[in-house]
């Protein structure tokens, strides 16, 4: 294990930013058990405060996840229907739209779409089941998450921001290269900006803010299968597959991506406002990883794709993995 720690380290020294600049933060499990953490760069640079382990990012698209295992949460409780029409909660929707087809990103939202005929990320779809979970419980969805998911992980450092007169404590502040028009890292630039750094309410497809360590007890949580208080089913519904009407295996499950070539392999990535992060969870090795960063032309995709194929190569016999991230981008921007 001292091995592969040092080939670890080896590949962060790769990706480090400028030392006076914003950074990472980085974990890596495996069997429940924290092999690989890495803080480097300020949290905020007017006050020279570094990253550490209780450094709260903006995760964005990170959110998704939570959001569905809320949905699920409901479902198993008989609260909510999956095949019931969105338009029950939202009028203006098709009766065709159900609530099954949002969590799968097939809702054919855009005209030129059946429902479940194409498997389209869509942002708004999850903004609407924030909306499905306030009118079921009478609850926000960040007090609603809290109760059944945050509070039972002891997930403290972890929230949804729908109140925007609450100072989120910790938080990074989201930086840029200084004059650059470019998402693309440039090693020549020292200097660094405020990026958009509104904190603004949301909920559903954004607004969660996070750690490295919080968002690793959750993927643990995945890995055992366990949430306390938890329904029986609820991790039978949330790897639950979708099949299109074409009859291919949708490439979305609830809240996040299963990677191309194994169905054991989850993943997302969230971008939003200069702050990014990624996940990656091998179910059957009980392997994650995770970075968060709050530069807007870091690379933290690559980053978490190098770290596990370091563990790959180190400890399973299985192929490595390549970033699928800019090759599902490009398919979907032919769609819509």
């Amino acid at each position: 294990m001292d091995k592969l720690q040092s080939i670890l380290e080896k590949t962060m020294s790769k990706h480090l930013l400028p030392a006076n600049g914003p950074g990472y933060s980085v974990s890596v499990t495996l069997d429940s058990k924290t092999i690989f953490k890495h803080y480097s760069g300020y949290a905020n640079l007017d006050h020279d405060i570094p990253i550490n382990r209780t450094t709260v990012f903006g995760a964005a698209s990170l959110a998704k996840q939570f959001t569905a295992c809320c949905i699920a949460i409901l479902v198993c409780e008989g609260r909510i229907d999956l095949d019931e029409p969105i338009k029950k909660y939202f009028p203006e929707y098709s009766e065709k739209i159900t609530v099954r087809h949002i969590i799968y990103h097939t809702a054919g939202i855009q005209p030129k779409y059946e429902p479940g005929e194409r498997d389209i990320y869509y942002n708004d779809g999850y903004d609407l089941l924030a909306g499905v979970i306030e009118t079921v419980t009478g609850m926000n969805e960040h007090d609603y998450a809290k109760q059944k998911i945050f509070d039972p992980l002891k997930m403290e450092n972890t929230h949804f921001h729908v109140n925007e007169d609450v100072v989120i404590k910790n938080a990074a502040t989201a930086y840029k290269q200084t004059g650059s028009k470019s998402y693309a890292y440039n090693a020549d630039i020292d200097g660094f900006e405020l990026f958009d750094n509104r904190q603004y309410p949301a909920c559903g497809s954004d607004g969660l803010w996070t750690t490295a360590d919080d968002l690793t007890v959750w993927h643990n949580c995945f890995m055992d299968r366990k949430l306390p208080g938890a329904s029986n089913g609820l991790f039978e519904l949330l790897f639950s597959p979708f099949t299109l009407n074409n009859g291919r295996l949708n490439q979305f499950g609830f809240g996040f991506f299963y990677d191309k070539n194994d169905r054991g392999i989850i993943w997302q990535h969230g971008d939003c406002s200069g702050w990014q992060g990624v996940m990656r969870v091998y179910l059957k090795k009980r392997l994650s990883v995770i970075v968060l960063s709050n530069l807007r032309q870091a690379k933290p995709v690559d980053l978490a794709v190098e770290l596990e194929n370091d563990v790959i190569g180190a400890l399973f016999d299985m192929p490595k993995q390549i970033n699928y991230l800019t090759e599902y981008w490009d398919a979907r921007n032919k769609c819509v």
